[in-house]
């Protein structure tokens, strides 16, 4: 999902969820046909994203998901964002936002450079901790055929 309007600036600025990623690979492959990945995208510029601090992974257990179809969900308040394989009670990833830290302070951004210059916190206007993921986002359907993505 993206923001419907890039309200505090270029990716990952304005933020980005991503509900379910899964690969085609085997089951030799890390993270093959029996992983589903999600990921909240965050910070101030593209080489500060710190998706790795917001992500999880589910694994299916003794098949794949090319055995039979499934239900990708996210539920997203003010409070809270998860997303989950087949019911909202097997989350793959969960993030409470915390009303006495924001994302940035979250993310350790401050007095961080980029090209030789400090990096300007974007969403110290709201003073919400759920920024930038307090603004409307659309869907995307994507799917990615041909590529190996570094699973060789």
């Amino acid at each position: 999902m993206m923001p419907e309007d890039s309200k505090y600036g270029p990716w990952p600025a304005s933020g980005e969820i991503d509900i379910a990623e899964l690969r085609g690979n085997n089951f030799k492959y890390p993270l093959g046909r029996d992983a589903v990945t999600s990921a909240i995208h965050w910070g101030p510029t593209p080489k500060l994203d710190a998706y790795w601090q917001t992500y999880g992974t589910k694994f299916l257990r003794r098949t794949d998901f090319s055995k039979k179809y499934h239900t990708f969900g996210l539920q997203w308040s003010k409070d809270y964002l998860f997303t989950y394989l087949d019911s909202r009670l097997k989350q793959v990833f969960y993030m409470k936002f915390d009303e006495k830290r924001t994302l940035w302070e979250k993310g350790a951004f401050q007095g961080a450079t980029v090209n030789s210059s400090v990096v300007e916190n974007p969403w110290r206007q709201t003073g919400n901790p759920n920024t930038p993921f307090d603004e409307r986002f659309f869907l995307i359907l994507n799917v990615a055929v041909g590529s190996s993505n570094g699973w060789f």
